[in-house]
């Protein structure tokens, strides 16, 4: 009688090879084993017992039986060797951080016989058993995360592990407004530009909102926020301006806009030629429009007469006298006067303009009113 001996033994679906060995016994001699694998074909066992190695992945049959020395044949038996195709292992597409809320998927593959249990663990949370090889965690708790896993196949094998993965704490994106020039003339064009802090999208949407007119107009879009720009001619009004980039908005306070229409200087009377020792009345209208409504604090409305130097051919500044308007700043229209009696010194060609200016951004000119000093 032959038998089979399978090495790893027992019922399952072993890993690499399973090495057959084969035996027979005889009262009156030793037996001749023969074997044939799958459908190859039969050769004789060079010893017995004797073994050989079965590799290949799957179920391989192998036939055997013994002849003895009277030529007494074996009734053929079978034994099928099966082989793991695949090994039990745990994959996943975890990065090492996350900016926002970060997704795990774990996919479990096993051997032939399949998996049998499945678990994971996500920090401190309970377990959770998954009734299939794949699952997706997620989190959007900011810190360090661990997941923990546990597998097993049919054939008790089993492998455990953990991933490590880390969730950055949430940036809230924000733009901002920039006006350049920040203090124009009307009519004048002035630039827009959208500063984000993030790349949440790549549009910047502008709008307007006007004194006394809650609605918020659209002005323009901008591709690439950061560091784009738009040209917006200034409106004859109080306006105010935001820009939103994605789910971040500036506010109207994030832009500093002073759009003042300055009048041309007047003289009264009204001549271009004023006598010497005469006095002379000069004034103006300010049209001051502030975004948002209150200016920078240190804007200042000034006058600027400058003489005709003959000699040199060229305008200097002779006078050049500070004047702060009262109750200028937040009105629509407001007046300015300033008197002057001219010396026998003074006579020649003079022009006077209005302005207003800050430190801290371009000036705006109203335009030149010329005027004669004569005898």
């Amino acid at each position: 009688m032959t038998t089979a001996a399978l090495s790893p033994a027992g019922p399952g679906f072993p890993e690499g090879s399973v090495r057959v060995t084969l035996s027979s016994y005889s009262a009156t001699c030793i037996p001749t084993i023969w074997y044939r694998i799958g459908g190859a074909a039969e050769v004789q066992l060079g010893s017995n017992p004797g073994s050989f190695v079965i590799s290949e992945q799957g179920t391989t049959v192998v036939a055997y039986r013994a002849v003895d020395l009277s030529n007494n044949v074996e009734t053929l038996k079978t034994v099928d060797v099966h082989v793991a195709a695949h090994s039990l292992t745990v994959s996943n597409d975890a990065k090492p951080s996350y900016d926002g809320t970060a997704v795990v998927q774990l996919s479990a593959t096993g051997a032939e016989s399949g998996i049998a249990r499945f678990e994971v663990r996500l920090d401190n949370e309970p377990t959770q058993t998954v009734p299939s090889g794949s699952i997706a965690l997620s989190t959007a708790a900011a810190g360090p995360h661990v997941i923990r896993y546990y597998v097993a196949d049919g054939l008790k094998r089993s492998a455990s592990g953990e991933v490590a993965f880390t969730v950055a704490e949430p940036v809230v994106p924000s733009v901002s407004l920039v006006a350049s020039p920040r203090a124009v003339i009307y009519p004048s064009i002035v630039t827009l530009r959208a500063v984000a802090s993030h790349a949440e999208t790549d549009v910047a949407r502008f709008q307007v909102q006007y004194e006394s007119d809650p609605k918020w107009y659209d002005i323009g879009t901008v591709k690439t926020a950061a560091g784009t720009f738009l040209l917006l001619h200034v409106p004859m009004k109080k306006a105010y301006y935001r820009v939103s980039v994605g789910s971040a908005e500036s506010t109207s306070s994030a832009i500093v806009l002073v759009s003042a229409g300055l009048g041309k200087p007047r003289i009264s009377p009204n001549t271009s030629t004023v006598k010497v020792g005469r006095k002379v009345r000069l004034s103006g209208t300010i049209r001051p429009f502030h975004s948002p409504g209150t200016p920078p604090a240190d804007v200042k409305y000034r006058l600027t007469v400058e003489k005709y130097d003959r000699l040199a051919k060229k305008w200097r500044a002779s006078v050049n006298t500070p004047w702060q308007v009262k109750n200028a700043i937040n009105s629509d229209t407001s007046e300015w006067v300033y008197e002057r009696t001219f010396r026998a010194s003074d006579v020649g060609s003079w022009r006077i303009r209005f302005f207003h200016e800050c430190p801290r951004h371009k000036s705006a000119y109203s335009p030149w009113t010329p005027f004669v000093v004569v005898r």
